[in-house]
């Protein structure tokens, strides 16, 4: 499946090219992160851009994070709206 991520005008993210992860999970994204892959599926830089992800019954679940610069740039989860193929960031859970 091909997305979108755009970032919105209110979320600072960290100027890098690994600025914002994409993950699968096998479960329902939850605060310790059982369920979710060890390796993202695609890192891109604050700007977003196109990706494609492979959704099977085992992984049915993205979550998106950025590196948030008032977390001393550590990757933080984003609150997002989906609009047909486009991820809007908003800001941080």
């Amino acid at each position: 499946m091909g997305l979108v991520i755009v970032p919105g005008f209110d979320i600072n993210i960290q100027t890098n090219n690994d600025a914002i992860r994409v993950y699968r999970w096998s479960q329902e994204p939850n605060t310790p992160r059982f369920g979710q892959e060890a390796t993202p599926i695609i890192q891109l830089p604050k700007t977003g851009g196109k990706f494609t992800v492979n959704v099977t019954s085992t992984y049915r679940w993205i979550s998106v994070y950025a590196r948030n610069p008032s977390q001393n740039n550590n990757l933080d989860g984003t609150c997002f709206t989906v609009t047909g193929n486009v991820i809007s960031l908003l800001g941080y859970s």
